[in-house]
């Protein structure tokens, strides 16, 4: 039996035992403003969205698809600043809970800087972290010894690499792509790659932590899809902030779609 050790960990493990399906959702963090970055955090709780991935903007927006590139770009082209992520997140922790954050960036810009805010993360309780390019199992364990709750990111690359995928403990879910490549594709989803996503996971991590499947999810029929290929619940991004962009009803009927596609499974 696994140990509960968080509160987002112990949230999902429990749906997870009841067959709840999680719906999980990436904002930028600051985007398009900080005021309407807050709004929008805030309804998507109100939709009841399970959690949040507050992306850290990043230099090299590149990694991403276009949409959340774009987004990136234009937060750092106001004028951010690296603390102003620690200061907004810290803000939303203290109003909506830090159950409900987890703060995702890339490692690599990370370690650029001298005065990481890792520490600042820690002592206001935001302990979720997601790294898609942390790869490095002695980090791995070296934040969660620190009290870290260390995400993994199982993609194409890391499906045979049995050092990383045997480095995390206890994670409050499984973050696995749909397909492999950058975010935002909203073709047909890889089945194949996703049916080996799904076994290699079982190998190394027990069944009480729950397999979330990202990327390319943009319709309530794809997260029905996802369900019956076994996983555990949906994490969206570039669609959602598609759809906010036009509107925030737009945004909440786009939910809505996605949650009646989880609940058909």
């Amino acid at each position: 039996m696994v140990k509960i050790k968080t509160s987002l960990q112990k949230y999902l493990y429990h749906k997870k035992a009841q067959q709840v399906p999680a719906l999980l959702t990436y904002l930028p963090a600051l985007y398009p403003d900080k005021e309407l970055a807050e709004k929008w955090f805030k309804l998507l709780l109100k939709t009841e969205v399970d959690a949040v991935e507050i992306g850290i903007p990043s230099r090299n927006p590149a990694r991403d698809g276009e949409i959340i590139s774009q987004a990136h770009s234009q937060v750092w082209q106001e004028g951010y600043q690296p603390q102003d992520y620690l200061e907004y997140i810290s803000a939303l922790s203290e109003k909506y809970g830090e159950e409900k954050i987890i703060a995702m960036g890339y490692w690599e810009e990370l370690q650029e800087r001298k005065d990481s805010y890792l520490p600042g993360l820690l002592k206001r309780g935001l302990n979720n972290l997601l790294f898609p390019d942390l790869k490095d199992p002695s980090t791995i364990k070296a934040l969660q010894d620190e009290g870290f709750q260390v995400i993994p990111f199982v993609a194409g690359e890391t499906l045979s690499a049995r050092d990383y995928l045997a480095s995390f403990s206890q994670p409050p879910f499984i973050y696995c792509t749909s397909y492999q490549g950058k975010t935002g594709n909203s073709d047909k989803l890889d089945k194949d790659h996703l049916v080996k996503i799904r076994e290699r996971t079982a190998d190394y991590f027990p069944t009480e932590i729950p397999r979330l499947v990202g990327f390319g999810i943009d319709s309530g029929e794809k997260a029905a899809e996802l369900m019956d290929l076994g996983f555990d619940g949906i994490i969206v991004g570039s669609a959602l902030l598609q759809a906010l962009e036009r509107s925030e009803a737009k945004a909440q009927a786009f939910i809505r779609d996605l949650q009646n596609g989880l609940e058909r499974s």
